[in-house]
């Protein structure tokens, strides 16, 4: 039976990150919809029905068969998307469908309330499309619609995708993005780019609620919060209990960063550095700094990465000196030697050639928008 509402995921594959994503984000619904909780479902489409055994949401599952066949002769990631959504919307008259690296910030049962045929909710409006056509990475989608004689309006709002609230009744919508998305497949472009924007066009005459002070999309910072989610579940398990409702409300909801007087003392150490190098000191200097908690010090390696992928883009000659266990004598940046040995052991393991062991090794599951969808 069709319900009123719905809080709507999906997560397929074995991906972990992916997973813990959907999990935490499930449980932000539940701390956020309070006494509302026991009437708004909150339904997970998935391939792997086990991952959610004992999670209190209705599980959709999903055949391999199906996911292939979403994914459209141009094996488009987000059309797959698109059509988990266009399926989701028959089983409640309003949807929030959820990306897997977004959570909630306030209660859903506000953003539900928004959502009428005429009214969908967004993540936020990003661009129009006058300012983005001008954009170099929409650059082969001008052209394509050039060709096609499709130009949109200049005023049609290009929206992040962190959220969709829709109505049953703009199921056509949807489909009429998909239908965009294989027209799209022609032109050459990158997925990331036609599938976070199909549905937008599809949007155009509608209402656009912005959900962004009620949610916080993470696509920009998935490294810091796949350690913070990792920690949390690594400390209270991934089996379902009433508890992790209250205790996923501990994981900060921001990227880690110093406090105000550790930033001042972040800068005091970057003094003695060359201007090329400040960014690298930076990084470094942050992550010493992560405050004594067990989130933020998950990130500390994290902003340690950070600085060790400026230094690969500029194929900066300090990456020798750590290959070779040294710490660089033009990185001058005041630290401990406790901090710069650990700094150098972590920058050594990370450069060290890899081995052929025999052993699988797990590929990163966080590439951009995948997982419940793309970001």
């Amino acid at each position: 039976m069709k319900s009123e509402s719905q809080i709507l995921y999906f997560c397929h594959g074995d991906q972990r990150n992916h997973r813990l994503e959907t999990k935490f984000s499930i449980l932000t619904a539940l701390a956020r919809l309070g006494r509302e909780r026991s009437s708004i479902p909150i339904r997970v489409m998935t391939d792997v029905p086990r991952h959610f055994s004992g999670w209190p949401v209705e599980i959709v599952s999903l055949s391999r068969e199906v996911l292939d066949r979403w994914l459209g002769e141009g094996r488009c990631i987000y059309r797959r998307k698109a059509c988990v959504m266009e399926m989701g919307l028959e089983y409640a008259e309003k949807t929030l469908f959820m990306d897997t690296d977004t959570f909630f910030l306030a209660d859903p049962s506000t953003l539900l309330a928004n959502i009428d045929h005429d009214t969908c909710v967004v993540d936020e409006v990003r661009h129009t499309w006058g300012e983005a056509m001008h954009l170099p990475e929409y650059a082969g989608l001008v052209a394509g619609l050039v060709t096609q004689g499709g130009m949109p309006a200049h005023d049609l709002r290009l929206c992040a995708s962190g959220v969709y609230g829709l109505a049953a009744s703009n199921r056509p919508l949807v489909r009429d993005a998909i239908r965009r998305l294989d027209r799209w497949q022609t032109f050459g472009i990158a997925d990331s780019v036609v599938g976070q924007i199909a549905l937008s066009f599809s949007l155009y005459c509608k209402t656009l609620i912005e959900a962004k002070k009620s949610i916080r999309h993470y696509s920009a910072s998935k490294r810091f919060f796949h350690e913070m989610i990792s920690v949390f579940f690594e400390m209270y398990g991934e089996r379902y209990t009433p508890e992790l409702i209250d205790l996923c409300l501990d994981v900060p909801t921001e990227k880690p960063r110093p406090s105000p007087l550790d930033k001042l003392q972040a800068k005091w150490k970057l003094r003695t550095l060359q201007e090329p190098l400040r960014e690298v000191g930076r990084s470094l200097a942050f992550g010493c700094a992560m405050p004594d908690n067990p989130y933020a010090l998950a990130c500390k390696r994290t902003w340690w990465s950070d600085a060790l992928e400026l230094l690969r883009s500029r194929n900066a000659p300090e990456l020798m000196a750590f290959q070779q266990g040294r710490w660089p004598n033009s990185l001058a940046l005041s630290l401990t030697p406790k901090e710069k040995e650990e700094i150098t052991e972590f920058f050594q393991a990370k450069l060290a050639p890899a081995r052929f062991t025999g052993i699988q090794v797990r590929v990163d599951d966080s590439l951009p928008g995948l997982g419940a969808s793309a970001s």
